[in-house]
């Protein structure tokens, strides 16, 4: 149900900046030390088509559909990611209390579970940085900043645990007894 309502609300969240265009967009960028343009740098408004506010976020008029939902795409990604993982961890859970034939089937799904998590901390952050690098194309800015991602703790957090996840699984699949052969019935 959680990763229901996350799919849900990534989706809404790319959704509303897509609809934003083409107003402004926020991306996170390190500028060049004395590159970056003074109007710019010094903006109090958006007059000169981007303004740059410290520590690093440069925020651009005349925004694209594809620079919204790209500075947005992580939440998108996380959310998917997070719905497939709410299915999945519902189906692991359920085989473990009612089904024990299914239990074969849960190697397979702790490996997904695995896999979801490495696409959502090692993609999730680099898609803004698609988003920062259109931004400072189409500003002409490219050589005043470089494109930045926000990493945070969660992306090295869901990256070792998606890598324990995978060590996990081939575990369970080694130690997984085969199918018994199921009794035959009586001939008459």
């Amino acid at each position: 149900m959680a990763g229901g309502i996350w799919a849900a609300s990534g989706f809404a969240f790319v959704v509303s900046g897509a609809m934003q265009a083409p107003h402004i967009v926020a991306v996170y960028v390190h500028p060049i030390p004395h590159r970056l343009p003074l109007s710019v740098s010094a903006a109090k408004d958006m007059s000169a088509g981007a303004m740059f506010r410290p520590p690093n976020i440069l925020m651009a008029a005349g925004s694209t559909v594809a620079e919204n939902v790209l500075a947005r795409g992580d939440v998108l990604l996380g959310g998917l990611c997070a719905g497939g993982a709410g299915l999945l961890l519902h189906r692991l859970f359920r085989s473990f209390l009612h089904d024990p034939p299914a239990r074969r089937r849960n190697p397979a799904r702790i490996l997904w579970l695995g896999v979801l998590s490495l696409v959502a901390g090692a993609a999730g952050p680099a898609i803004p940085v698609l988003a920062s690098s259109m931004v400072l194309d189409r500003t002409k800015l490219a050589d005043a900043c470089r494109p930045a991602a926000l990493y945070s703790g969660v992306s090295a957090v869901l990256l070792v645990g998606g890598v324990l996840l995978l060590v996990l699984a081939e575990i369970y699949q080694s130690r997984a007894k085969p199918d018994e052969p199921r009794p035959r019935d009586p001939v008459s």
